[in-house]
């Protein structure tokens, strides 16, 4: 006993780890992952064969469909088939072998601008903490090992803590012999459910919308027996917190016979993440709240992506940051826009109503100019191939006069 105690001891002093992950790297040539999404928040990522995000743990609440996806494209001009697996090491044994461990894997097709692939994860209420979530991804139609070395891919590693599920409120219809959501559309997607009996999660499902701009939600109106003049609220949990409470998560309302479109707007601020949308349609009235039930309607909650507008992994900076409009000489018109296209070009669209000399610049974060035009237009298209720029930041600035305009550009290569 003497002895054991002293060998415990040793162990500690010396901070021994009997176990470690095992490696697991592409060589980065053709494909990599680009972006690592949680409901909460995302990462981006570059080309490096592998990677541990050290400095972010994404949080998942047990006992609920955890909405994630991983952003892959191709290094070169590859496009075709990709296969990638996801796993979560839930008991901490630092092993990706358990049976319930791989919590996804797909074969899907990309092309040059590569694409964001979505999933799920349910973890039971039987895990809690952190755990370590590993995600490879490899050219062609051969999944991976969870140890991959010297694949045609990349392997990105993060933690991932496992937290109490989250607390959303219910609500119902009581009665759907007379109507029920039949289906709900957004952009080209829709999602047909027919009758659940008053409510359903569709988590697993989700849309997509951008922020800052009018975004249409469709909902047709399932009958029975004959037709009725339906009322329908939208809410959107925009800062995730567990609610439908706060201001401006009322996001559309509507009411009619058959298809009930209602325009949705997502704030600025609630840019590329995921957060829980609630459907309710009520005949009668409109619902007193997100909570309530009533006697004849539907309830279906949904996750919702919400993109930035211009392209996923780009972002107008705001005020605070670079754009320094003056607001006492600021043209009626005056607009910086863009578009990424798939053959690895950037077009900006600049507008003004003034008749003046024009600026537009595009740097990387270290100053060095990428590209420099002036003109004297009041609509001037501007095309920069990016094909062979390098990975990172860049900011994009048009000026006129005393009135500026800048995007910072995630751009991935």
């Amino acid at each position: 006993m003497k002895n054991f105690l002293h060998l415990f001891i040793l162990l500690l002093t010396q901070n021994i780890s009997f176990s470690q992950y095992c490696s697991s790297n592409g060589n980065g040539s053709d494909i990599h992952i680009f972006s690592l999404g949680s409901r909460y928040n995302s990462v981006p990522s570059g080309n490096n064969g592998y990677y541990f995000h050290t400095n972010t743990t994404f949080q998942m609440p047990r006992n609920y469909c955890n909405l994630m996806s991983v952003g892959i494209k191709p290094t070169g001009s590859y496009t075709g088939a990709i296969a990638f697996r996801v796993w979560i090491d839930f008991n901490n044994d630092n092993v990706f072998n358990n049976a319930n461990e791989l919590v996804y894997q797909a074969v899907e097709n990309i092309t040059s601008t590569g694409a964001y692939f979505s999933y799920t994860v349910f973890p039971d209420s039987m895990y809690y903490g952190i755990k370590r979530m590993r995600t490879v991804a490899v050219k062609g139609n051969v999944y991976p090992s969870a140890c991959s070395i010297g694949t045609t891919g990349e392997t990105e590693d993060i933690n991932v803590n496992i937290v109490t599920a989250d607390q959303y409120c219910s609500s119902k219809g009581s009665n759907t012999n007379y109507e029920y959501i039949n289906s709900i559309q957004i952009a080209s997607l829709t999602h047909t459910t027919g009758n659940n009996g008053g409510y359903n999660s569709y988590c697993s499902s989700y849309f997509s919308m951008q922020q800052s701009i009018s975004n249409t939600v469709s909902i047709n109106v399932g009958y029975p027996a004959g037709s009725f003049a339906e009322n329908v609220r939208i809410y959107m949990d925009y800062n995730n917190d567990g609610d439908y409470a706060d201001a401006g998560e009322l996001a559309g309302s509507g009411s009619g016979v058959g298809t009930i479109a209602i325009n949705v707007t997502p704030p600025y601020s609630y840019s590329n993440k995921v957060v829980r949308m609630r459907v309710q349609m009520k005949y009668g009235s409109y619902t007193a709240g997100p909570c309530e039930t009533f006697t004849y309607g539907e309830v279906e909650d949904y996750g919702v992506r919400i993109w930035r507008v211009g392209a996923p992994g780009s972002e107008e900076v705001g005020p605070d940051e670079l754009d320094t409009r003056s607001a006492s000489k600021s043209p009626s018109l005056f607009d910086l826009s863009y578009t990424i296209s798939s053959g690895g070009s950037i077009e900006f669209i600049s507008k003004t109503d003034e008749n003046q000399n024009s600026e537009f610049i595009l740097m990387d974060l270290n100053g060095k100019m990428v590209y420099h035009s002036s003109f004297r237009k009041q609509e001037e298209v501007i095309k920069i191939d990016m094909a062979n720029a390098a990975s990172g930041i860049y900011i994009a600035r048009l000026q006129n006069g005393e009135n500026k305009r800048q995007y910072k550009i995630n751009w991935f290569n």
